[in-house]
């Protein structure tokens, strides 16, 4: 009697069986889930390796063009985030590289522009002066050819003053000064 009773007051009973049952069926579906995630993990492991090379691509290109390379591009092909960002990098680079060849272009025709300048000066100073010592020096003392020297000498001075104006102008627009 005694003994029976014992064993069936220690036997759990079927509401506490269901609750067993229910916590084993629990940990059975998470250990499933974690199985389920450690066969997933090379997959995953090769995903995070995928996105270090694409950064590291994508740092490499912004490093290249730091260093003045300008034609450096991170050609990061995909759909996602990164390779939205490493398009909107290769179109900023690809902006700055036309800018530099810009820049260059327009630094060779000042360079070209001062050499002409410096030529278009010197042409009339020079006939000037000519004129102005042969005056000086009575060399020329007939009035028409004094007459002559004076005007050709008024319009060397004439087109002496556009071309500095000119160039005053360029170096303004230049500077910021002048609006177009």
């Amino acid at each position: 009697g005694k003994m029976a009773a014992k064993k069936l007051a220690l036997a759990p009973t079927t509401a506490e069986m269901a609750v067993r049952q229910g916590q084993l069926d629990g940990l059975r579906a998470e250990i499933a889930k974690g199985q389920a995630v450690a066969r997933r993990l090379p997959e995953f492991r090769s995903q995070v390796a995928d996105l270090e090379t694409r950064l590291a691509r994508l740092k490499a290109a912004t490093h290249d063009i730091e260093g003045g390379d300008l034609s450096a591009r991170a050609a990061i092909a995909g759909r996602d985030e990164i390779a939205a960002l490493a398009q909107s990098f290769d179109q900023m680079a690809a902006r700055l590289q036309a800018a530099d060849v810009r820049q260059k272009e327009l630094d060779a025709l000042r360079r070209d522009l001062v050499a002409w300048a410096g030529h278009d000066l010197r042409t009339p100073l020079a006939s000037i002066r000519v004129m102005v010592e042969a005056l000086a020096d009575g060399v020329v003392q007939d009035s028409e050819t004094v007459q002559r020297y004076l005007q050709t000498a008024q319009r060397d001075i004439r087109s002496l003053s556009q071309l500095i104006a000119a160039l005053f102008e360029m170096a303004q627009l230049d500077a910021g000064g002048l609006p177009l």
